[in-house]
Formats: structure tokens, C-alpha cells, sequence
């Protein structure tokens, strides 16, 4: 029995061995400076949060063309997108002199509800706006920003993504940060309305190269940079407070939560409340559809939650529980 003994010991010893190995492994000390410890929300988010490299990472392609300052210039875009850009119509910031030969344009093109969460420039303007599109312009001559001369103008044309037009769809112009942010999300940012004697949109027909005859939007654009044509979403609901709760190391620095409507082209952002600790949005539709969702970054890891609710009615505040996802499965998912 005695080398039973010995054999039955020595398996116990190395079973202890072996379990203490495996809990050392993969035991993570506690650290500070792990940002997965860190559960302390800001009074005012710095240009430093791990929410603004989302931007960095998601915002959506410019495209790009060339046109003569001098010349009438039509550009053609994809997804029936038309600039035409009279001569002459451009300055510098100085107003000095005329400018002369070739200039770049850039432009950004939001569809999707998903380009609008990734751009940072939801539509939501006090009230939940309905868009159809929304776009990014920008005239650079030798890496300078040029504006538009006064009582210039140029010409937007576009279909939407459901090839159809609403004529009650209104212009709004980007209002961003003063001095303008380079890089990252402009917490600041929101849809303005235009004046009547500002930009205006107007539906038309237009003819593609099969033939169809769509109805689409043409805009007589008095400004560069963003743009939009939306239209506020219908006042005969009632409104509440909707609120979104996340586990404490999801805090106002690394996260970002939205509300995207079912049955509208709306995506409202619920602002992150300092003192609550919690993401809200004040005058929420109560009768609506929606999804709502989180976006994280924490390190190097992105973040995902989303919740399907009917109907927000009398709830105060929903919980979202994210799971770590690759950036590729969250693009997916906003997409579909």
C-alpha cells in the first residue's frame, strides 16, 4: 500500500502545483493604469478620451475631384451626387485677390444612419430631426480652405438611398466648434436652421444613365462644409426622459450611446449626464420604436451593446450591457 501512498501524494502535490500555475497565469493584478479599472466620468471630456479615436477610426472616406476656379465645373459623385460650382464664387479667409487655377473638393456623404453615428453628427437639433442625407463639402486651394464671395451660391443634386424625395425636407447647416476641431467629435456640434434667404432645397426629377426617372433634392447652397436636408420629426406624440445605464467602467470618456428610430431616418444621441452618471436624452417620443445602442473603446478594444425596445412609455432608464466586438462586426450591425 505504501507506493500507493506515494503515487495517490505525489498526484496531489502536482495537481496543487498545476492549479497554482494556471491561477497565476491568467490573474490580472489591479492597476490604475489599466484602463479597464478606471470608472471615473468627466465634467468636460478631454481631447485625450479613448471615445475620440472612434472617430479617428469609423469616420467615413472623403471623395475627392478637381475643378478650375474660373470655369463653370460640374462634378459627378457616386450614388447620383452632382456639384456644379459656377466660376469664380471662391475667396480666402483674407479676401485678398482673386483666385485663380485649380482647386480641390472634398466631400463626405451621409446615408445611412450609420454614417451619421461614425461622422458624429446625429440629427437631432433640440428635437429628433428626420434626414435624408447629409454632406461634408470642402474647396481647398494649395491646402488653404477657401468660403464662398458674398451672394454666391452653387448647386447640390442627389438621390437618396430610397430613390425617392420628400418635399417637406428643409436645409440645415452644420453649426461646429469655434476654432474648428481637426480631429475627434465636436460635442459641440448641431443642425441649424437656415434663414429664407440662406440655402434652399427643392425636389426634382433626374435621369439616370438606365433610364430611370427618380425624384431627388437640389439644393441652391450658400455654404461650404456641412449641409443637410431633414425636417423635424411630427410634435403629435408625447415626450419623456429616456435614460441609458451602462456597468461603471463605461463612462462618459469611452463611451458613446445612441437611439436610432425603426420607422423614421433619425438617430438621436443621448448626451452623457455628468451627475447621474448615466446617458440621456430629454423629450423622447415615447411611442417609438427604436434601437438603442453603446459604443465603446476601452484600450485597445471596442465595445458593443444594443437593446430593441418598443416602446420607451413610462420606463425612467434602460440597462445596456456591452460585449467586447471587433470594429468590423459593430459596422456590420449598424449597417444592416
Amino acid at each position: 500500500m505504501q507506493p500507493v501512498k506515494k503515487l495517490l501524494f505525489l498526484f496531489l502535490i502536482t495537481l496543487a502545483f498545476a492549479c497554482n500555475k494556471e491561477v497565476s497565469e491568467d490573474f490580472v493584478s489591479y492597476s490604475i493604469s489599466n484602463p479597464l479599472n478606471d470608472t471615473v466620468w468627466a465634467k468636460n471630456i478631454p481631447r485625450t478620451a479613448a471615445i475620440h479615436t472612434l472617430a479617428e477610426a469609423t469616420f467615413p472616406l472623403y471623395f475627392s475631384d478637381t475643378i478650375n476656379a474660373e470655369t463653370n465645373t460640374t462634378i459627378y459623385l457616386p450614388n447620383n451626387l452632382e456639384l456644379n460650382f459656377p466660376a469664380n464664387i471662391f475667396t480666402n479667409t483674407a479676401q485678398t485677390g482673386k483666385i485663380t487655377g485649380k482647386l480641390l473638393v472634398q466631400v463626405i456623404r451621409l446615408e445611412k444612419a450609420s454614417d451619421f453615428i461614425f461622422a458624429g453628427k446625429t440629427t437631432h437639433n433640440n428635437i429628433p430631426l428626420e434626414s435624408d442625407g447629409a454632406l461634408f463639402i470642402r474647396v481647398l486651394k494649395e491646402q488653404q480652405e477657401l468660403s464662398l464671395l458674398p451672394y454666391s451660391s452653387y448647386t447640390i443634386r442627389f438621390i437618396n438611398k430610397d430613390n425617392k424625395a420628400d418635399n417637406d425636407m428643409k436645409v440645415y447647416t452644420g453649426i461646429e466648434s469655434s476654432p474648428l476641431i481637426s480631429s475627434g467629435i465636436d460635442f459641440n456640434f448641431s443642425w441649424g436652421n437656415n434663414t429664407p434667404t440662406q440655402s434652399q432645397a427643392t425636389t426634382f426629377m433626374m435621369q439616370t444613365a438606365s433610364g430611370l426617372s427618380l425624384k431627388g433634392y437640389e439644393i441652391t447652397a450658400k455654404q461650404l462644409r456641412w449641409i443637410a436636408v431633414a425636417k423635424p420629426m411630427e410634435s403629435s406624440f408625447t415626450t419623456s426622459k429616456l435614460s441609458a445605464f451602462l456597468p461603471l467602467n463605461f463612462t462618459n470618456k469611452n463611451t458613446l450611446v445612441f437611439a436610432i428610430f425603426e420607422d423614421h431616418k433619425t438617430v438621436v444621441p443621448l448626451k452623457a449626464d455628468y451627475i447621474s452618471r448615466t446617458f440621456v436624452a430629454d423629450n423622447f417620443p415615447n411611442q417609438k420604436k427604436i434601437k438603442l445602442i453603446s459604443i465603446s473603446v476601452i484600450g485597445k478594444q471596442y465595445y458593443f451593446g444594443k437593446l430593441n425596445i418598443s416602446a420607451v412609455g413610462n420606463t425612467p432608464a434602460f440597462s445596456i450591457k456591452p460585449e467586447k466586438k471587433s470594429l468590423l462586426y459593430i459596422y456590420t450591425e449598424l449597417t444592416k
